[in-house]
């Protein structure tokens, strides 16, 4: 074979045609956007270029010879002379080859050296490691040369302006170190060093850290040194972000009074991402090298250092030192025009290059306080790009009070004053406009923001024009070249009309507006977002829909294609036709809805959005359309397939590879319209091929003037400059409008103003009180462990209370396990293409969401947002679901979801005629007609239980079972048994299953688990520890802390994360949401004080502290001695260890307190006494984490 290299030497563009993709989508972005992140700075040309120089794949562990670092910059490019001296002494590298390496090396510590030298560190005691890869790993040596794991270390508090490695509690900092912090003082926004001097003579710490990631001012670095000398701490100085303003000289430079100072050369330093470590004082810098190398990491990377060097140069320049001028004056003059509109700045201002706003003090129109990712998100929507920032008083990044502005991109880019003025305008303008709002979600209450579609289009044109005017690079030429079919002379208006009305029309419609929208949501996203019935769409199937604002005014009419489904990805495909003077809009308002920040329907609350997100994309493809009485006999000449398409019927192309589609859109069957999407490069043909084969038959070609004016014979809108309602849009064309799905934009101006009859009735169950209790297909095993006294009513069946005592029930589920029958509750299986849909229209958690293998806690509600049932989903595929129901109420819901699913009841009162789109199938999986998919429940719970199941199973069942998260499942064997296993239960444990199985295989699986379960504690537990454990657990039982008496909602049981109010439209959601807006009350759980007391029982009475009523209890249980219950009781009075008094309710007339006036109390008289108790954490797993 003959020789051959393997350089692999191409461009980019030739080789990798992927990154070159999201090479140039990233250009595109910093060039479009105005980014104002305090951290990042444009990299010049210079320094990217000593990127990519042949350093970058040079290994050099170690350092340069002490020689060449000592020696001035002019004798060390006398580089024949130093390469005598490595090839007679060699150097400090623990590798050869590092010749020139050593020489790039020393020359960026030289040239940094010359940028920081000072009167107090001249230039020969300036000593410079060039080495760190950011600076987190500068830092990190400082600590390892300065201070031992465990000792003091004094930093800026995080949520003060601090760094991560400053001792943060996340960081490494924060877990090896004895971390003080120091804060800024609040009245004046600055550092107080008298405060700081006090706290360290108070703690003493060896090392002192100042400057700060997100603090606006200069630094007295000779106080702090005289504070760290006064304790005999280090003093090490985070110049990181004003690195830049130090070399020049607008900054106080730390080098001389800081023992280390560290930097990264990315923010002001314009240079790449890296960091540095300066010291003067040789012996402290010996300690910094080796914590270095081999201290914090390896080899360095010779290419970064290569771009520092430039970055070095460049900073010594006239021009660099200009730039850093201009970006503190930008900085000042943007925030004085920002408090000049009102706004607040935390730390009241700066001289650097940042500043923070302080969204606390931002008005807003619902009352709640802005959060700065919910800004930080909206700002980028409108192409200006900066960070939530931390400040004084936040506890936890999550809920950021403030943004951090920079101005370094903006003033490299050529921007002053003027355009910070105009910025300034413009993020007042989207702050203002942002509406918030608090959601409940797993993590806690969250603040959330919408604003105006109309805001975000203004600032971003502003954006746009400023982006334009001071460019970051030239732009990008596209490559693809749309087709663009001339024509040297259209035949007169009336042939045109002539040939459409009575032959046929060749029509261009390569202005037309193409898009593909795809997702995993796509179907549900579009079927909201447009008028018609998306949702019955086959493969290749069409519809004819009306797209409309958040004023509910038309934006266009749409041809929509159902492309198909990618099974693999799980995507829907759907291609969009839209006109051509309305196509950007179109884009922009689907792209929108998808985004989900802007208020799209101004009948619906801004809880709301479209389901999302979804790709919306342009095809790289162009229109035609023969139309007219013999389109179909000319398209016939072309493709006979084609030509014999119902209406709204397509075909060809094949899924992400389309060639030519053909859609029959004919709106007037006089006037049959055939659409062709072709790509560019079978476009002109396809165009020529219809000219030539239509010439017998009269074509003409018709011109863009004539195409619209024949809209009205086509029974599509006029669009002028008359808007057009959704009503009136309504009633001119009916047919593309389903008034009846659950909802889509624009559906309820139309219904206020349209009645739609319906027959749907209000749903009504009775159940039969005298219907025969049901056994358990493990009954016969219960009297095997139980007396038949234990096994009572429960729900219509005969179940066991308990097998030996409640309380060592309970405490076999805490420390071992514990074995439940819970066969009686109703298992449901509901399945078909469209069974997320069904169920996301019936239940009130968010079932799109759902991966097969996950489980889901949700609720069935009526029309009026009051509680069916609590369930459980179960993902099995995409198109089917198990549902788990409560055994008391199994027959209810299954009625309930047969009665929607046939479309016979209201599941909305105020608009009667709503439905769920289609039709699923849905099944009573305890039914004997199931046959082999038969499934009930056992439970298996605690510490012990994934130990019991494991010894069921095969190595490779068991090791998935290890696997398994919460709420997941897995469909398995055990001992040869098909169980589904999930990772769930309602005892409160962090480990427990439950196990759905066939009726006939769950006594020997009963049996199993007990034998083998044995040695690890397992014992057969009822129904009364069950609820002990729930009820020490929190967890809401229905009837008592869900619906019944006081018809308790998701939301006060504490449940409202499982209520995804974002969903336009679900079973009871509006009246629901007015009931959380107004409801006073919640569910709280609760501690008796005193132990021995009559043990409270559901609808007692509770008073708080003064004695005033409260609330009732709804459940109460015995944990030892000591009494744990919840109660329904006013949110005010319900904060974790507030005090309440619980009143038992008398039993009998014995018990019976008097009910006589106080002045005629005598001896003897009983008086009601409360026992005392005390609020604890809703949940017992919160107690466990605190």
């Amino acid at each position: 074979m003959p020789n051959k290299n393997f350089y692999f030497n191409s461009d980019l563009d030739g080789y990798d045609k992927e990154l070159a993709m999201f090479t140039g989508l990233e250009y595109a972005r910093q060039n479009d956007k105005l980014i104002m992140i305090a951290s990042e700075s444009l990299c010049p040309a210079p320094v990217r270029s000593a990127l990519t120089t042949p350093f970058i794949n040079k290994y050099a562990e170690g350092y340069p010879s002490l020689r060449m670092s000592q020696d001035e910059i002019a004798q060390m490019m006398d580089v024949p002379r130093f390469l005598s001296f490595q090839r007679r002494y060699g150097d400090r590298r623990h590798y050869k080859g590092c010749d020139f390496a050593n020489f790039v090396e020393s020359l960026a510590q030289k040239r940094c050296a010359e940028i920081f030298a000072n009167p107090n560190a001249p230039l020969d005691s300036v000593f410079v490691n060039v080495q760190p890869l950011s600076g987190a790993a500068a830092n990190n040596a400082v600590y390892e040369a300065f201070v031992k794991p465990g000792d003091t270390v004094m930093g800026l508090a995080l949520n003060n302006g601090g760094h991560l490695t400053h001792g943060s509690e996340f960081n490494r900092s924060g877990k090896c170190y004895k971390i003080v912090s120091y804060e800024v003082d609040r009245k004046t926004g600055k550092f107080n060093y008298d405060n700081i001097a006090e706290l360290a003579l108070k703690h003493r710490p060896k090392m002192i850290i100042s400057g700060a990631s997100a603090y606006p001012w200069t630094i007295d670095w000779k106080k702090l040194r005289q504070i760290a000398d006064s304790v005999g701490a280090y003093l090490l100085a985070d110049i990181a972000h004003p690195a830049g303003l130090v070399a020049a000289g607008l900054f106080p430079n730390p080098v001389g009074f800081a023992h280390a100072t560290t930097f990264t050369t990315h923010k002001t330093l314009c240079g790449p991402r890296g960091a540095v470590i300066i010291s003067s004082d040789e012996t402290i810098a010996r300690k910094i090298d080796n914590a270095v190398f081999p201290g914090e990491q390896g080899g360095p990377h010779v290419n970064t250092i290569a771009a520092k060097a430039v970055a070095f140069k460049i900073a010594r320049t006239e021009e660099f030192k200009s730039l850093q001028k201009n970006i503190i004056e930008n900085c000042r003059t943007l925030a004085e025009e920002l408090k000049s509109l009102g706004f607040k700045l935390a730390y009241g201002g700066t001289d650097t290059h940042l500043l923070l706003i302080d969204l606390n003090a931002v008005e807003t129109k619902s009352g709640e306080t802005l959060k700065g990712d919910v800004v930080s998100n909206i700002l980028d929507l409108c192409d200006i790009t900066c960070n939530k920032n931390t400040i004084a008083g936040d506890v936890n990044a999550s809920f950021s009070s403030a943004i951090r502005l920079g101005t370094t991109i903006l003033t490299q880019r050529g921007m002053g004053g003027n355009e910070m003025k105009l910025i300034a305008t413009l993020v007042h303008k989207v702050i203002t406009n942002i509406d918030t709002y608090t959601v409940i979600t797993t993590g806690g209450v969250k603040g959330r923001g919408k604003i105006s579609q109309a805001v975000i289009d203004e600032v971003k044109f502003e954006v746009k024009k400023l982006a334009d005017k001071f460019p970051v690079s030239e732009p990008v030429k596209s490559s693809v070249t749309v087709p663009e079919i001339r024509v040297k002379k259209y035949p007169s208006e009336k042939e045109q009309s002539d040939a459409i009305k009575n032959s046929c029309g060749l029509i261009d419609m390569s202005d037309f507006g193409l898009f593909e929208i795809r997702g995993g949501r796509a179907e549900y996203f579009f079927q909201a977002a447009v008028s018609s019935n998306i949702a019955k769409l086959r493969p290749n199937w069409l519809a004819h829909a009306f797209l409309f604002d958040d004023e509910h005014s038309l934006i266009d009419d749409l041809f929509t294609i159902r492309k198909g489904f990618d099974e693999g990805h799980s995507f829907d495909y759907y291609y969009v036709l839209s006109n051509p003077a309305n196509a950007a809009k179109v884009r922009n308002r689907l792209q929108s809805l998808s985004d989900g920040f802007a208020f799209f329907d101004a009948f619906m609350d801004k809880y709301a959005k479209i389901d999302g997100p979804v790709v919306v994309d342009g095809l790289k493809m162009s229109a035609l359309a023969v139309a007219g009485p013999k389109a179909a006999a000319v398209v016939k000449k072309i493709n006979a397939e084609y030509s014999a398409l119902e209406p709204f019927r397509a075909a060809g192309g094949q899924l992400n590879s389309p060639q030519v589609i053909c859609a029959n859109i004919t709106t007037n069957p006089k006037y049959p319209v055939y659409v062709f999407l072709a790509s560019y490069d079978e476009f002109e043909n396809l165009y020529d091929a219809f000219l030539k084969e239509g010439a017998s038959s009269g074509i003409k070609q018709i011109e863009n003037s004539t195409r619209d004016s024949l809209r009205e014979l086509f029974n599509l809108p006029v669009y002028n400059k008359k808007s057009i309602s959704a009503k009136d849009a309504y009633k001119a064309s009916p047919a593309d409008f389903d008034l009846a799905k659950p909802y889509f934009a624009g559906q309820l101006s139309i219904l206020a103003d349209v009645h739609i009859r319906t027959e749907k009735k209000i749903f009504e169950y009775k159940s039969d009180p005298d219907a025969p209790l049901k056994r358990s297909c493990l009954y016969e095993e219960h009297l095997k462990l139980t007396k038949k006294r234990n096994i009572v009513p429960f729900a219509g069946w005969e179940m066991p209370v308990l097998y030996t005592s409640i309380s060592d029930e309970h405490n076999a589920v805490r420390q071992n396990a514990g074995l439940f029958d819970v066969t009686h509750m109703g298992v449901f299986e509901v399945s078909g293409w469209h069974a997320t849909r069904f169920l996301d229209v019936v239940t009130a958690n968010y079932v799109s969401r759902m991966k097969t293998g996950q489980s889901q806690y949700s609720y069935l509600l009526d029309q009026n947002g009051d509680v069916i049932d609590d369930i459980l989903l179960y993902r099995r595929s995409f198109t089917k679901y198990m549902v788990v129901v409560n055994a008391a109420n199994a027959d209810k819901d299954f009625a309930w979801l047969n009665a929607v699913n046939a479309k016979q009841i209201m599941i909305d009162r105020k608009f009667p005629c709503k439905e769920t789109e289609r039709i699923v199938d849905i099944k009573d999986l305890k039914d004997p007609a199931a046959g082999s998919a038969r499934k009930v429940d056992v439970a298996l719970q605690g510490p012990k239980s994934q130990l019991i199941l494991r010894k069921l199973a095969d190595a490779k069942t068991a090791e998935e079972i290890a696997k398994m998260k919460k709420s997941a499942f897995i469909e398995i064997k055990l001992e040869g048994i098909d169980v589904l296993l999930s990772r769930t239960g309602y005892t409160g444990e962090e480990t427990g299953y439950e196990l759905y199985l066939h009726p006939d295989d769950a006594p020997r699986m009963w049996n199993m688990i007990l034998e083998k379960g044995r040695e690890f504690g397992v014992q057969p537990t009822g129904l009364g520890a069950r609820d002990s454990t729930r009820t020490e657990a929190g967890l809401p039982l229905y009837g008592h802390e869900l619906s019944g008496a006081r018809n308790i909602s998701p939301v006060e049981a504490g449940y409202g994360s499982f209520v995804r109010f974002h969903k336009p439209f679900f079973v009871g959601r509006d009246s629901l949401l007015d009931k959380m807006q107004k409801s006073t009350m919640e569910v709280a759980r609760f501690k008796m004080n005193e132990k021995g007391v009559k043990l409270a029982q559901p609808g007692d009475i509770v008073v708080n502290s003064k004695g005033q009523y409260i609330g009732r209890i709804t459940s109460c249980t015995l944990i030892g001695e000591t009494q744990l219950g919840m109660a329904y009781i006013e949110k005010r009075f319900a904060s974790p260890g507030a005090e309440i008094g619980i009143f038992s309710m008398p039993k009998k007339d014995a018990e019976q307190a008097s009910t006589k006036p106080l002045a005629q109390v005598q001896t003897g008289d009983k008086l009601p006494m409360p026992n005392k108790a005390t609020i604890a954490l809703r949940f017992l797993a919160q107690e466990s984490k605190k």
